[in-house]
């Protein structure tokens, strides 16, 4: 079975560069949206985009349900299912307002890309987002490694998230003009770094713990002092691959360069909490620990705001519902002291 045609590869060029030009989206939208095509494809063999059936749509709802992850074997989210599924609406929207298209697009077909309304509710509805707690990340934070210049720059690129609530994609585009430790302050303008949705940034550090910062200070001070690095270098650069004795690569240090993805520095935090015992949090979990973490500590609604703002959030609610929500043990909790 063929795994390309070219006819599709046109068509999906044609509306990125819709999306890109009319609609201002994101390298980021455009990468899921590909996929989402990608993945409907393969269901329809390839077969031209064009010749939309209903039947063909009605069964990919029920391939998408019956999905494993290969990677942990669970079902495919209902969140990434009406992803994929808007997805695929708009881009047959977009196909049918095409002179050369519209006429083999039955529009009544299209509005077959969505759920149920119980299964999108489900979806859409609030998520528990776990976070690890101070103590954690501090257990975390003393067993890793201290040795090398690669194993001082993880130590940093670690706190970085719980000081700053910086996000991945930002924290490894972040220069070193880009912080000032004297002050406390990250700033984050959006022409040099990748801040969602392309805002300008300015976060003091959280009071969270005096070491977490004193790790940033040693490895500014170690890259400029020692390493010579200027104002436009990476803060956290990706490592300098050397050959070892047996032509396989090794880090043998840092190089200048920039991160080209975030699997690798991702993996630094996933193998800190991994080594002593604790789940594989993600960098993006300590934004919601922060967010926990104001909640607690928050007295007034302009500490409250200061604390939402801090996180890059314009409204108050995002920081407090699509990251604050309570554990249930601290929920439970909370309302047992109540009596």
């Amino acid at each position: 079975m063929s795994n390309y045609n070219a006819h599709n590869e046109r068509i999906k060029r044609e509306y990125f560069e819709y999306l890109v030009h009319a609609e201002g989206k994101s390298e980021a939208t455009i990468t899921e949206t590909n996929a989402s095509l990608l993945r409907w494809e393969k269901f329809i063999g390839f077969t031209e985009l064009t010749r939309l059936q209903k039947s063909a749509v009605v069964e990919f709802k029920s391939h998408l349900m019956q999905l494993r992850v290969s990677r942990t074997g669970e079902p495919l989210q209902a969140m990434s299912q009406v992803t994929i599924m808007t997805h695929l609406k708009a881009f047959y929207l977009w196909l049918s307002k095409q002179a050369a298209y519209k006429r083999h697009i039955n529009l009544s077909y299209v509005d077959y890309f969505r759920l149920t309304a119980n299964e999108t509710r489900g979806a859409r509805g609030p998520k528990l987002k776990q976070g690890p707690s101070l103590a954690q990340i501090r257990m975390a934070f003393e067993a890793m490694p201290t040795e090398t210049e690669v194993e001082m720059r993880n130590r940093a690129m670690f706190v970085m998230p719980i000081l700053t609530g910086v996000r991945i994609h930002a924290l490894i585009t972040l220069r070193l003009k880009h912080v000032d430790v004297e002050n406390g302050v990250l700033f984050q303008p959006a022409k040099e770094v990748r801040t969602k949705f392309g805002k300008n940034m300015v976060s003091a550090f959280f009071p969270v713990d005096t070491v977490f910062r004193d790790a940033v200070e040693e490895w500014v001070l170690y890259l400029t002092q020692d390493k010579g690095f200027q104002p436009d270098d990476p803060l956290f650069p990706a490592p300098l691959m050397a050959h070892d004795t047996n032509r396989g690569y090794y880090a043998a240090g840092v190089s200048r360069d920039f991160w080209l993805s975030t699997s690798s520095p991702r993996m630094v935090f996933l193998e800190a909490f991994e080594r002593v015992g604790l789940p594989r949090f993600t960098p993006h979990s300590f934004r919601c620990t922060l967010a926990l973490i104001g909640q607690e500590r928050c007295q007034t609604p302009q500490e409250m705001k200061a604390w939402s703002q801090n996180l890059g959030h314009q409204h108050m609610l995002t920081t407090f519902t699509s990251y604050g929500t309570l554990p249930p043990e601290m929920q439970h909790r909370l309302i047992q002291a109540m009596a």
